[in-house]
């Protein structure tokens, strides 16, 4: 992973790159898009509140916010706690279509009116943690992140490849935005918290990494090389030499790691790109890549 990016691409949210998708199909730009974006089966005549609900989350599930809209919209009349499940489904549409001020607005009413299930909630609170972030208050996120971890429950309306690990994911978020704060050491610090009794999770190489590289925008040389030495044996290990090196001031250690992670990192890698150009500021000439057997020339 290329240090300082988005860790998480995969918890970015689907509706709002299906968003994207549907602008690109409205310009023409995309013919898949326009077919993957064909207009939902119309609901039966005389359906529930309830049953518009429901065909709203599978569609917030299946990235299609607009016509989510449209079924919240429609879905008056219900029990209480319908109405407070529609505003908080009504949240993520609208902060998917680009309108994180709108769906704060929803979120909140939906926590205000007393009569959200603790699936609701999380929506509305999740909205929340989502707008405060993309705003910058990251304070705000992390203490929705951590509520909606300790919560243990995951909002309706998201796809299945973010359901199964949702509260995972909400607790890694909450010990990871110091470091999008800018907060290196507070980092470092909670991402070391978390991984205490998380080593299991899929996100553990990550924390791994952004303790490390926290470590190193911190300026703590020393604990930054001790973190940096652990990440060796695992996927990290090309950026972790790559910053070993930078982090030596000896010319003949810096040649040795940056040839050694050029080697981890393969031709076409980020870290084998810097290190390579490390080795030219060095004055070393980068031997070229071997071709398979019988390849033609590049």
């Amino acid at each position: 992973m290329r240090a300082g990016s988005e860790p998480l691409s995969e918890w970015i949210d689907a509706v709002t790159r299906a968003a994207a998708a549907a602008a690109r199909a409205e310009a023409g730009a995309h013919p898949s898009d326009r077919e993957a974006l064909a207009p939902a089966p119309p609901a039966p005549a005389g359906i529930t509140p309830g049953a518009r609900l429901a065909r709203a989350e599978s569609l917030l599930a299946a990235a299609r916010p607009r016509e989510a809209l449209a079924e919240l919209d429609a879905a008056s009349g219900g029990p209480a706690v319908e109405a407070a499940r529609a505003l908080a489904l009504r949240a993520l549409a609208l902060l998917a279509l680009g309108r994180p001020e709108d769906a704060e607005v929803e979120a909140r009413a939906a926590l205000r009116s007393g009569a959200c299930d603790d699936a609701s909630q999380a929506a509305a609170r999740l909205a929340l943690a989502r707008a405060a972030a993309r705003a910058g208050r990251r304070g705000e996120a992390i203490r929705l992140y951590g509520d909606l971890a300790r919560l243990g429950v995951t909002p309706p309306g998201l796809p299945d490849a973010l359901r199964a690990d949702f509260a995972d994911d909400a607790s890694f978020l909450a010990a990871w935005l110091p470091y999008d704060a800018g907060r290196y050491a507070e980092a470092s610090r909670s991402l070391r918290a978390w991984l205490r009794s998380h080593r299991a999770s899929r996100r553990a190489d990550d924390a791994r990494w952004f303790a490390a590289w926290s470590l190193v925008r911190a300026g703590e040389r020393p604990a930054a090389r001790a973190a940096l030495r652990a990440l060796l044996p695992g996927p990290h290990r090309a950026g972790a030499l790559y910053w070993l090196a930078r982090l030596d001031g000896r010319p003949a250690a810096q040649r040795r790691l940056y040839r050694l992670a050029r080697q981890a990192a393969g031709p076409d890698a980020w870290y084998g790109q810097l290190a390579a150009g490390r080795l030219r500021s060095l004055g070393v000439a980068p031997a070229p890549w071997p071709l398979p057997a019988g390849a033609p020339p590049g």
